[in-house]
């Protein structure tokens, strides 16, 4: 169960997870009830996700880029064309799924880093 303006955090990791829990409990009745379980859930898998595409191609970038237009044409692309949402949203989402992305993978080279 979502809870109220629990969809207003700035932090773009925060918001990631946010926008995902508020879009699905809104649409979907969650699997998980707890909103903490669910979005550490969320990100547990995102994370495994990520780091075993990394460790395939070797190229941390180049894979966040790959995965974030991946989103971006199964969800945002399709939407407008479908005439769902108005543009704007959608290339906002489009932007914000760029520089998450861009993030994660700074972060995990910054961590991944050997002396």
């Amino acid at each position: 169960m979502a809870l109220p303006g629990r969809c207003g955090y700035s932090s773009a990791p925060v918001t990631t997870g946010d926008s995902h829990s508020c879009g699905v409990t809104t649409a979907f009745k969650p699997i998980v009830d707890n909103i903490i379980a669910s979005t550490a859930l969320y990100w547990a898998v995102v994370i495994c996700f990520f780091d075993r595409a990394v460790q395939k191609t070797g190229k941390t970038m180049l894979t966040a880029m790959v995965i974030a237009l991946s989103q971006i044409l199964l969800v945002d692309f399709n939407y407008v064309i479908a005439g769902r949402p108005a543009i704007e949203p959608a290339l906002y989402s489009v932007g914000i799924l760029f520089v998450v992305w861009a993030a994660v993978a700074f972060v995990y080279d910054k961590l991944s880093e050997t002396s």
